[in-house]
Parts: structure tokens; sequence; C-alpha cells
């Protein structure tokens, strides 16, 4: 008689398999934007922020969000910078000034992703406290 080299698990086992491993194939599934839960946009905040000189810093946050605009918790994005010499970004969406311009800084996580717009450089005159305003 000749056995098979493949068996059926423990009764249960599959259960306690689903039980520990769903969540991870949850996260997973949004990840790569398979299934009911997968990102649908990400929305990075604040949406617009302007630098005044190379050096400074903005933090700026990404989510992401389902289909129905619920927020997917505990996903990975990753970030980057249309122009890295007016603004760099890190890992944690830490984004410093390099020299004046305009720059986006796109997040993605899931296939999608959101940007925002940052400014470096001083303000235009007319934007400056105690500037004198036009008459028109």
């Amino acid at each position: 008689m000749m056995r098979s080299a493949f068996h059926s698990p423990p009764r249960g086992s599959a259960r306690r398999l689903a039980a520990l491993a769903g969540p991870a194939i949850l996260a997973l599934s949004a990840a790569c934007g398979d299934g009911p839960l997968g990102v649908a946009a990400v929305r990075v905040t604040p949406a617009t922020a302007a630098l005044g000189a190379p050096g400074e810093t903005v933090q700026l946050t990404a989510s992401a969000l389902d289909r129905r605009g619920n927020p997917i918790p505990g996903l990975f994005f990753t970030w980057a910078s249309s122009d890295e010499l007016v603004a760099t970004v890190d890992d944690g969406g830490l984004v410093t000034a390099v020299g004046n311009g305009v720059a986006a800084i796109t997040a993605r996580a899931g296939g999608e992703s959101g940007s925002a717009q940052v400014t470096v450089g001083p303000p235009a005159p007319s934007q400056m406290p105690g500037a004198p305003t036009a008459i028109g």
C-alpha cells in the first residue's frame, strides 16, 4: 500500500492559523491595494507649506484611505521629492529646505499617492508683515 507524503493538519489548525494570520493578510491586502480594504487614496497634510530658508523643516503626515474614506492604519509610506535641490524628505515625512523654489512632496502606499506643495524662499514683499498695501 502506498502512503501519501501529504496529510491533513490536525483538526482546528486551520482555524488557529487563520486567526493568527488574518490581521497580517488584511494589512498585506490593504498595502497592495487588493481586496475590500484596498487603498483608494493617500492624503498628505498639510497640503501646502512655506519654508523661509535652507535648513528649515516641516513635518508632513500621510494617511491612507479605503474606498469608503475610512483610514487604513499601520501602512508604510514611501516619500519622495520632485526637486531635491529645493527640498528633501526623509522616510518619516520630515521635509528639509535646501534651496529656493517649489517642490511636490509625495507619499505612496498601496499603489496610490498623495502630495503636498512645499515652497522654499522668503515671502514676497507684499506678504511681509508691515508691508504697505496697494490701493486700487
